[in-house]
């Protein structure tokens, strides 16, 4: 863990317990020593070993970051953090000592026993990662529990697709062939993290950003103006650790696993030895019915037709390059927010918050805005060749559909209300307001009406 993130996290050792093998070993061995004392000293002295050399390496860290020269509300910060560790990790050390003298058979002290079970207790509460903002519900991605099969594998079967999107006819109409429509979509749809459908193909292809479900829309909208039969394969994957890292684009795979906990993935975590080993997680990907045997898609004749899964939206990101602006700069910015809310402004949040910032990097004139922003990139892939396989393994398949189920597709809903009569009330799909202009309009049913409006400064509508 960063020690610029310490203080906010107070007691807590890392992005949460429940994927940490040392603190997993340590519960255990304070819970074994309060039920059964004659069983637990071994496992204290294990876990106790373990922890040690944990907290030798949090010292070096402390070490390392108290001889840089920091600003002063990183320093304070610092310091927070170093207080906060000593009195919970710390004191969890100092507990397990005295419980697991080397010539004890047995915990020589149940009171230290008892306080360290009250002190792991808190740590793993203050583990727990809090919600951005006080007023947002936590989120609690689904579980992963697969509903029963849809359409089966095999041949194409001739079913209602709807029309194409003219804009995707004509985005395929420009690409000379299959390999080069799902290379486009790989190479050029940024990838996005949120669950089901939000954009749908048309808003995703307009903004060339989406992710799983929104990309391989795009995907089987342009395979099919390609006259490629295409359908949709809802499943549940696993990833390694090093292959769930850079899909996501974060710097550890704890920080992943936090990235699809916030946007509502099902996933479920995997420990190995040495921590998290795999994640497995809901995905949805693309079937498109064609010619295998001839260069996979560079049809040459209509012979050995598959149904070939293609995941146009997999494209490991590069490692995060950005800068922690508030541990390097002391940059605030709660306050930056606070005093944007605080008067009327012309300017954007961002627009705002880059202003404030580029006024704190006047004193560091080597350093500029645009250079401590990180990037989501990605490598595009030009093979000519559609690839063979995904590149996960595929724990279970779901679903097969030729439409993305409507338990998927996000929705909005609008209500008014006046002094407990329902004014408005309706639902439409976010993806078919996505990018559009709503407006609520009012027609004065009187006159009168008509001036009332008109006195708000709003010119009556008819």
């Amino acid at each position: 863990m960063p020690l610029a993130t310490l203080g906010a996290v107070i007691l807590a050792v890392g992005p949460g317990l429940a994927q940490d093998v040392v603190w997993q070993r340590a519960a255990a061995a304070v819970q074994r020593a309060r039920a059964a004392p004659a069983e637990a000293a071994p496992l204290l002295r294990e876990a106790l070993r373990d922890l040690e050399q944990r907290d030798a390496e949090r010292q070096r860290e402390f070490s390392d970051a108290a001889s840089r020269t920091l600003p002063a509300k990183a320093a304070a910060r610092l310091e927070r953090a170093r207080a906060a560790y000593g009195a919970g990790q710390g004191r969890l050390l100092e507990l397990l000592r005295r419980a697991a003298e080397p010539q004890a058979a047995v915990p020589s002290s149940p009171a230290a026993i008892g306080e360290a079970g009250r002190l792991l207790d808190r740590i793993e509460r203050a583990a727990r990662r809090e919600p951005i903002s006080a007023d947002e519900l936590p989120v609690a991605a689904p579980t992963l529990v697969p509903p029963s099969l849809g359409v089966a594998s095999g041949a194409a079967t001739t079913v209602p697709i709807g029309a194409i999107p003219q804009t995707l006819k004509d985005a395929a109409d420009a690409l000379p062939n299959v390999v080069e429509a799902y290379e486009w979509v790989r190479n050029a749809v940024a990838p996005e993290f949120y669950y089901g459908v939000m954009k749908g193909p048309v808003q995703a292809y307009l903004e060339q950003a989406g992710n799983d479900a929104d990309t391989a829309s795009v995907l089987v909208e342009m395979l099919r103006a390609k006259g490629v039969p295409a359908r949709y394969v809802r499943g549940i994957v696993e990833m390694r650790a090093s292959a769930i890292t850079p899909l996501v684009g974060t710097a550890s795979v704890e920080q992943a696993v936090r990235v699809l906990e916030r946007a509502g993935i099902p996933h479920e975590v995997v420990l190995g030895a040495g921590g998290v080993a795999s994640v497995k997680l809901e995905r949805i990907w693309v079937e498109a019915y064609l010619p295998y045997a001839n260069y996979r898609g560079a049809i040459l004749d209509a012979q050995g037709k598959v149904w070939l899964p293609l995941d146009a939206a997999y494209k490991p990101l590069a490692a995060p390059s950005g800068v922690d602006i508030a541990e390097s700069f002391g940059f605030d910015a709660e306050a930056a927010w606070a005093d944007y809310l605080a008067a009327e402004q012309s300017a954007t949040p961002l627009e705002f918050l880059r202003a404030r910032l580029e006024l704190v990097l006047e004193a560091t004139p080597s350093v500029s805005y645009e250079g401590l922003l990180n990037r989501r990139a990605f490598g595009t892939e030009v093979h000519g060749i559609l690839p063979n396989t995904l590149p996960y393994r595929v724990v279970s398949v779901t679903e097969r559909t030729y439409d993305l189920p409507a338990t998927l597709v996000h929705a909005v809903r609008l209500t008014a209300e006046r002094e407990g009569a329902t004014l408005l009330d309706t639902t439409v799909e976010v993806r078919e307001v996505l990018g559009r202009r709503l407006t609520l309009s009012y027609e004065p049913a009187s006159d009168d009406d008509a001036a009332v409006v008109a006195s708000y400064g709003s010119p009556a509508l008819t």
